[in-house]
């Protein structure tokens, strides 16, 4: 997952998905169970561009009639993965855990689950991420994963089931800054390296 936030101030963001496949038919669905919401909210509204390529090729897909949330597919023979596209918008109105504004033009949460499709019926603990965000210039970030600076000016976090990435969103700003507090321990199993 490669999510472009450079456009963040503007509330447009561009992810890049390559998701490992098998031919035949397949549904894709985007995340509609978030963490803390304990309903089926997953803003789907805020997708506004999806593209699906097969081999370099555009594949077709439908929504299926009876779930919004689902998108059906048949991936040609001989393909091992798709590359996905999908431009989204960040909340301008509205209320709720994932329905609310998280961003403004100097700063933006970004929660992973929209911005993922994942094959229906796979338990997201049981696929791996690797994810990357690209900030806008001059900007900082915070995760709960550790992560390193790449030489493009993105951010490669640590790899991770996508339970766990969805479970923790990434804080981008203009004035992010990491404090160190005197005589603080880490907690256990909380690691940070920006």
């Amino acid at each position: 997952i490669r999510l472009d936030a450079r456009e963040a101030p503007r509330k447009h963001l561009h992810t890049e998905l390559t998701l490992a496949v098998k031919p035949g038919a397949l549904t894709l669905v985007f995340p509609k169970w978030i963490p803390g919401e304990h309903a089926p909210s997953g803003p789907l509204d805020s997708m506004i561009g999806l593209e699906i390529r097969a081999n370099g090729r555009p594949l077709a897909w439908t929504r299926d009639p009876l779930d919004m949330y689902a998108l059906a597919l048949n991936v040609p023979r001989g393909t091992d993965h798709l590359d996905i596209a999908i431009d989204s918008g960040l909340a301008t109105s509205g209320d709720g855990f994932s329905a609310a504004p998280t961003s403004s033009a100097q700063l933006a949460v970004l929660p992973w689950n929209e911005f993922v499709l994942l094959p229906k019926g796979r338990d997201a603990t049981t696929i791996t991420t690797l994810a990357s965000v690209v900030p806008p210039a001059g900007w900082r970030l915070a995760c709960a994963l550790d992560s390193k600076m790449l030489a493009d000016g993105s951010v490669q976090f640590e790899e991770a089931s996508l339970a766990r990435l969805i479970d923790s969103p990434v804080q981008i700003g203009r004035y992010t800054e990491r404090i160190e507090l005197a005589g603080s321990a880490p907690l256990p199993g909380l690691r940070h390296s920006i």
